[in-house]
């Protein structure tokens, strides 16, 4: 059986290279008592901000996110514990996920079939990243040109009207808007790519792309400016996203979903060595990313309800660094991979942020 994974693309190496070329665990359970302790204005204010963190295991066990209180992730092997029938032994009990779905080539309808039968009601998220060129993308199941995108998204949607209504697509979740990078090779902006998806799709179809949730990745790729970073560029780009949309009567008002939402490079510095592999400098910048997270999620607590930004995933990835990289520089919420890993300093930054007990 073919199987389905997406993997965190390979932008972090791809980018960094052309930029140094250029220049204790507390459950839902415990935060449920927690919050029915509370009078019930605060309660309901409570669940409302912590249904709206997630994160995003890119490497490491799931069981993190229950670790962490939260109710949402993403991870990537979830699609074969469904598949395979093992999502009640291998996946938390009470954290939901979505199912992610390919474009080249599009997932078979027999795998539709058995997720829509186990899993009625699923949010698909619908690509990776689309707007990035091939060598800055390893999944390339999930990347394509906006017309193509467009069919695969029209294709699902007409299927899915069929197996399963109740069904949410996500997407198209481009990274970032327009902004792309700095210090580095460039692709296409998010807005770019995303109105000639969205033309493509009306020109064919006479109708929206019927998304239920517009979703996008949020990273701060300025390579001129170590550590990455800017709150206030990420948050322009959720603002822009939602002007857009609402600059149509079909698709005003729409949720957003933030995806991946993060950090790619913690230190100070890089450099290339001569094993031709790339190398921190500097120590990890602690201070500056904690600063850098309450920015951004304090923003998103204040101010997400008035453009509509249900979700936000934050993107962690224990052990997935890939080559010529060395160490990964982005954020991790734990102290480690495994299920019974401690939550870290950022992790209790998170929980806090998103109204738990540190």
């Amino acid at each position: 059986m073919t199987t389905y994974i997406s993997r965190r693309p390979a932008l972090i190496a791809a980018v960094i290279m052309l930029a140094v070329v250029a220049g204790s665990a507390w459950s839902i359970r415990h935060k449920s008592e927690t919050i029915a302790a509370a009078r019930p204005e605060e309660a309901q204010a409570s669940q409302s901000r912590l249904s709206r963190y997630a994160v995003g295991i890119g490497a490491g066990s799931p069981e993190q996110a229950k670790t962490l209180g939260l109710q949402w992730m993403t991870w990537p092997p979830a699609l074969d514990a469904v598949l395979n029938d093992s999502a009640a032994t291998t996946l938390p009990e009470g954290v939901q996920f979505p199912i992610f779905l390919p474009i080249r080539p599009m997932m078979p309808e027999a795998m539709l079939r058995t997720i829509a039968e186990r899993r009625p009601g699923t949010y698909y998220i619908v690509g990776n990243e689309p707007n990035l060129p091939p060598e800055f993308n390893v999944n390339a199941t999930a990347t394509a040109d906006p017309d193509t995108f467009a069919q695969a998204v029209a294709q699902y949607a007409t299927l899915f009207a069929q197996i399963d209504p109740t069904a949410k697509l996500v997407g198209p979740n481009v990274i970032n808007w327009s902004f792309t990078c700095t210090g580095c090779g460039g692709f296409r902006a998010g807005n770019e790519w995303t109105a000639q998806m969205r033309d493509a799709y009306v020109a064919r179809y006479g109708a929206e792309p019927p998304f239920d949730v517009w979703a996008i990745h949020l990273y701060d790729l300025d390579y001129r400016a170590l550590p990455n970073g800017n709150a206030d560029r990420q948050i322009a780009q959720i603002q822009e996203l939602r002007a857009w949309l609402d600059s149509s009567p079909g698709l005003a008002g729409k949720p957003i979903w933030l995806t991946e939402v993060g950090f790619h490079w913690g230190y100070p510095g890089i450099e290339q060595r001569e094993d031709g592999r790339f190398y921190p400098v500097g120590e990890f910048a602690y201070d500056h990313v904690e600063r850098y997270m309450r920015a951004l999620y304090g923003w998103l607590n204040d101010n997400a309800e008035a453009p509509n930004v249900e979700r936000w995933f934050i993107w962690t990835n224990w052990g997935g660094v890939e080559p010529p990289l060395t160490v990964w520089g982005g954020i991790n919420l734990m102290e480690g991979p495994a299920a019974d890993a401690a939550i870290g300093r950022f992790g209790r930054l998170y929980r806090e942020l998103a109204g738990l007990t540190p």
